[in-house]
């Protein structure tokens, strides 16, 4: 088939970019991400905007709540960037599947087995990093002009 995966030892991902092209993984990964983040953030978006108590009422660090029009402008800045985020780890996984790089799927590249722990610490390293990078840049967004 071409695919230089073995046909067992690729995890979920990596099926996905077996079934076609690049652009069919980067499709699908964009809608399995659509889904994911229009559920979570409309949750939050209900609880903390449409329906928010008053101590929540009270926390917050910005006292305005943004007008439909900037809610809007958010929702669609968010679904665009969902677009160009799926991007990167589709041309991971179209390069992995040619031998085109040296990423590996599962948990082990060919010569070294990656532990759980590894896999955990990864996950928690990179998603506590990423997100205070998040939280720190949309705080510079309202505490400055420039941003």
């Amino acid at each position: 088939t071409g695919h230089l995966l073995p046909p067992n030892e690729h995890s979920m991902l990596c099926s996905i970019s077996l079934w076609g092209n690049f652009l069919s993984t980067w499709l699908i990964l964009t809608g399995l991400g659509l889904v994911m983040l229009l559920s979570m953030s409309g949750f939050l978006f209900y609880v903390y905007y449409v329906n928010p108590s008053f101590e929540q009422w009270q926390r917050k660090s910005n006292p305005n709540f943004p007008s439909p029009q900037k809610v809007r402008l958010e929702i669609i800045t968010m679904i665009k960037g969902l677009f160009s985020a799926t991007l990167c780890p589709s041309l991971a996984l179209y390069l992995a599947q040619h031998g085109l790089s040296q990423a590996y799927c599962g948990t082990s590249n060919g010569t070294t087995q990656y532990s759980v722990g590894y896999h955990l610490f990864s996950f928690f390293f990179v998603w506590i990093s990423v997100d205070l990078w998040e939280f720190l840049y949309h705080r510079l967004g309202h505490c400055t002009d420039f941003f």
